[in-house]
């Protein structure tokens, strides 16, 4: 009876191994190709890098952060990043109104290195939204812009984006809401996306 119990034990584990191996790559692919993995690649070349420089007026002495309320008023460049994506093939990017507030040269960097400048069409304060155009002299891929009235609770949503200059950063999560307002201090947006 011990011997019976042994060969079927043993029958068991040279039929799991032969059954593992017996997977294809190609399925084991496609079962990788998760919702979040398709959106990252139909979308990605579309989010870009958005950076500038803001002058920002300061009063204390250079380097001595702990004396900003005495000495001397001075300007100082500041470095400013954000996200964006691009909504239209001629070059038509949405990104963050404090992004781009009080920016003097705004740059756009591609995923793939490529710069350019880009110029303010459009900001709404309010919505935190601007709208900037780039010459970038051929069609870009861009994202579709879909519609928030039909919103699910539970439906997923994924960002991709460059907080802090880090290229295509990926993150999902669930809409926990709809329909609320959320109040902000009046001025007040955070200054990294």
């Amino acid at each position: 009876m011990g011997k019976s119990v042994m060969s079927r034990v043993a029958c068991l584990v040279v039929v799991a191994g032969f059954i593992q191996p017996s997977y294809s790559q190609e399925r084991l692919q496609f079962d990788r190709q998760t919702p979040v993995v398709k959106v990252y690649e139909r979308t990605h070349k579309s989010v870009v890098n958005v950076s500038g420089e803001q002058t920002v007026a300061r009063r204390g002495w250079p380097g001595f952060d702990q004396f900003d309320l005495w000495g001397p008023r001075f300007e100082q460049q500041v470095p400013v990043l954000g996200s964006g994506f691009v909504v239209h093939e001629d070059g038509f990017i949405v990104t963050n109104a404090h992004v781009v507030e009080a920016v003097k040269r705004i740059k756009v960097v591609f995923s793939d290195g490529r710069e350019f400048q880009a110029e303010i069409i459009s900001v709404d304060v309010n919505k935190d939204l601007a709208v900037l155009s780039i010459k970038a002299g051929e069609k870009l891929p861009f994202v579709e812009l879909g519609r928030s009235s039909d919103l699910m609770i539970g439906e997923t949503v994924i960002a991709i984006g460059n907080p802090y200059g880090y290229a295509n950063t990926v993150t999902s999560g669930v809409v926990s809401a709809v329909g609320r307002d959320i109040q902000v201090t009046e001025g007040y947006w955070p200054r990294a996306i």
